[in-house]
C-alpha cells in the first residue's frame, strides 16, 4: 500500500502505510486528546491518549470500495481486530458515521494546515462513506486505526483524483512520561492511608521486561522513599490488563516487578531483602477490562507495604 507524493515532511504511520499511489494532502498529530468513536447503532468507544490524522486521496480511476478493501485486508495482516465495519453506503450515511471524519477536519488543531476538504461525508446523499474501527492490543496501550472512505466528488474526477479518505490513528496511553509521577511524599501517605499505592509512571517496551529511560522520574521517588524510611519494607506488584494469555501476563508481569526490585537494588542501593518481587497479570483489577480507559488503569506496577 506505499506509494504517491506526500505532503511535505509528513509520513505514513508506521504500522499503516497509504494506498498505493495516493497522496497525503494533509496530516497532524494531537499529543492527547479523548473522542467518543462510533461503532455503528448509536454505540461508541471512549478512546484516548496520542492522535495521528491523515487526509489522503487516492490516484483518479480509485473507488472507495477499493480503498476500503485494501486497508480492511491490511489491517486484518497487521493482527488488527475489526470492531465495527460499514461496508454499505447508504447504511453509512443513514447512521452518519461520516460526521466524525468532518468534526475532526474542523479541528484547527488536527492537521498541520489548517482545515481539511473532508465534508459532511454522505450526510447530503450525493457521496455516502464507507467507514471502519480496528484495534491493535499492545502491553503499551492499544492501537486504533479508524478510517473514513467517500467517492470522489465530480470536482475531484474533473481534477483527475480519487476517492479522498481519512484515516486517524490513536495510540491509548499516550500521556507524556513524566506526568504521572507521585513523589516520595505522596507514596508515603498513601501507603500509610492503604498500605498500597498504583504507579503509572514505570513503563516497558511492549511485551518486554526492561525498564524504559522515562521511567527513571518515577524510581527516583521510590528509591527516595525507601532511603528515607529504613525500616520500610514493600512488595513490587506488577499488574497487567486482560489482553493476551493469562499464562504470558503473569510471566511478564513477574519480570516486570523483578526489573523495578533490581534497579532499586542496584542503582539506589536499597537493601534486596526489603524488597519483594510479584507479578499477578490481570488478577487484580482496578476497572473493567471491556473499556480501554479501564484497562489502561489495569496496566501498572503497585508499591504495597509489607
Amino acid at each position: 500500500m506505499r506509494g504517491g507524493r506526500r505532503k511535505p515532511g509528513a509520513k505514513d504511520y508506521p504500522l499503516l502505510s497509504r494506498f498505493q499511489g495516493s497522496i497525503l494532502a494533509n496530516a497532524g498529530t494531537i499529543n492527547f486528546e479523548q473522542a467518543q468513536v462510533p461503532l455503528g447503532d448509536g454505540k461508541t468507544i471512549t478512546l484516548e491518549g496520542k492522535f495521528h490524522n491523515y487526509y489522503y486521496v487516492a490516484p483518479a480511476n480509485i473507488g472507495d470500495l477499493e480503498v476500503f478493501r485494501s486497508y480492511q485486508a491490511a489491517l486484518e495482516r497487521s493482527r488488527f481486530k475489526i470492531l465495527y465495519a460499514c461496508d454499505a453506503p447508504e447504511q453509512c450515511a443513514r447512521q452518519k458515521l461520516g460526521a466524525y471524519a468532518a468534526s475532526w477536519s474542523e479541528k484547527p488543531q488536527s492537521f498541520v494546515g489548517g482545515y481539511s476538504s473532508i465534508t459532511r461525508l454522505g450526510e447530503n446523499g450525493n457521496y455516502p462513506p464507507r467507514y471502519l474501527v480496528a484495534q491493535l492490543a499492545r502491553p503499551e496501550g492499544n492501537v486504533t486505526a479508524i478510517l473514513t472512505v467517500q467517492p470522489p466528488s465530480s470536482t475531484q474526477k474533473d481534477n483527475g483524483v480519487g476517492s479522498p479518505y481519512f484515516l486517524q490513528v490513536i495510540e491509548s496511553g499516550g500521556m507524556k512520561a513524566g506526568n504521572v509521577t507521585v513523589s516520595a511524599d505522596e507514596l508515603g501517605k498513601g501507603l500509610a492511608a492503604e498500605g498500597k499505592i498504583a504507579l503509572y509512571g514505570v513503563y516497558f517496551d511492549t511485551g518486554k521486561a526492561e525498564l524504559k529511560p522515562e521511567s527513571k522520574t518515577q524510581l527516583d521517588e521510590m528509591g527516595k522513599l525507601l532511603t528515607q524510611n529504613k525500616q520500610l519494607k514493600v512488595a513490587i506488584v506488577g499488574h497487567t490488563d486482560n489482553q493476551g494469555s493469562l499464562e504470558a501476563n503473569g510471566t511478564l508481569s513477574q519480570k516486570r516487578a523483578e526489573a523495578v526490585v533490581a534497579a532499586l537494588a542496584g542503582t539506589y542501593k536499597i537493601d534486596s531483602k526489603r524488597l519483594m518481587a510479584r507479578g499477578v497479570a490481570s488478577l487484580a483489577p482496578v476497572a473493567s477490562n471491556g473499556t480501554e480507559a479501564g484497562r489502561a488503569r489495569n496496566r501498572r506496577v503497585e508499591l504495597v507495604e509489607q
